[in-house]
């Protein structure tokens, strides 16, 4: 398997590009690609969970993911959410790990609609964006 990352400052990205493309491999589908603007979009969720208490798809100003994929500048033809909290700290492999053993979650991981991926984490709080650019 071979991880390709084109940019991205945070070394959590790696590892969870790692735990993510290794699951892809045994699941035979090709590996994600990480999009800065995703990143962006689901760091700024999971920094909005931890500042005003929520843990939801939808904020509290009604806004959902494909609203925040758009405002972070992305043009999608299709996209997906993932969301984690877990009181004592996240970390990549336990969510992945609980995305994996949720039907629901299981689905935005083995979608071959969306080829690109972001993660933010905030405290507690991780979120998992994923899409497909607008041709």
């Amino acid at each position: 398997m071979v991880c390709f990352v084109t940019y991205h400052s945070k070394p959590e990205a790696l590892s969870w590009l790692f735990i993510l493309h290794n699951y892809m491999d045994l699941t035979g589908l090709p590996a994600l690609k990480w999009n800065d603007k995703l990143g962006t979009a689901a760091r700024s969720h999971s920094e909005d969970m931890k500042k005003r208490g929520f843990f939801n798809h939808t904020n509290p100003d009604g806004l959902d993911a494909g609203d925040r994929i758009t405002a972070a500048g992305y043009e999608w033809r299709a996209c997906a959410e993932n969301i984690y909290m877990r009181s004592r700290g996240v970390n990549a492999v336990d969510a992945v790990d609980a995305w994996v053993n949720s039907s629901g979650h299981r689905e935005n991981l083995l979608t071959t609609i969306c080829d690109e991926l972001g993660v933010g984490v905030s405290g507690v709080y991780s979120t998992q964006n994923f899409g497909k650019r607008k041709n």
